[in-house]
């Protein structure tokens, strides 16, 4: 067992068993934890990952605080995309897999994945934001973002509140 490791506080409310090296792993930011693949630990890529994608389109909807009213799940349970997100605003976002998010409105369809965007049609993402419409804060990276707002006492683009509330 890795010295300094509560290995029962680690396990939570999971079942008991015997330490493992993949369920607690060092250096977790050079790789993958293999623990997000164990169902008694993790709800798995979609969960995990998804606070990460979800986040933009949150923030971009300006429903940081409220959510979704509805989450609709795929008809097939063995699917591994989607799943539809109901906002009071009537807008429907969905799960495109295996990350991402995919935004269908008036005037064509977002997708969106980390580092990537792309639309049909193709010049949606290419025509510029008018003055009157919304333009969202230019973030230089949360960590950057993060160190900033420490000392400036405001709050980062993605505050521990609103992914606590989620």
């Amino acid at each position: 067992m890795e010295p300094g490791l509560d290995w029962n506080m680690w396990l939570g409310a999971a079942p008991m068993r015997a330490y493992n090296s993949t369920l607690s792993p060092r250096g977790v930011h050079n790789h993958f934890p293999a623990w997000r693949n164990y169902r008694e630990y993790s709800g798995g890529g979609h969960t995990d990952m998804g606070a990460h994608h979800y986040d933009i389109a949150q923030w971009a909807l300006d429903m940081d605080t409220s959510g979704p009213i509805e989450i609709i799940p795929p008809d097939d349970p063995k699917a591994n995309s989607g799943v539809r997100y109901v906002y009071e605003n009537g807008v429907i976002m969905t799960h495109g897999g295996p990350s991402g998010c995919v935004f269908t409105g008036t005037e064509g369809t977002l997708r969106i994945d980390r580092g990537h965007l792309s639309s049909t049609p193709e010049s949606l993402v290419k025509k510029p934001l008018g003055e009157k419409e919304v333009h969202l804060f230019q973030s230089p990276g949360h960590h950057r973002n993060w160190i900033d707002c420490v000392r400036s006492r405001k709050r980062p683009v993605a505050d521990v509140e609103i992914g606590g509330a989620q």
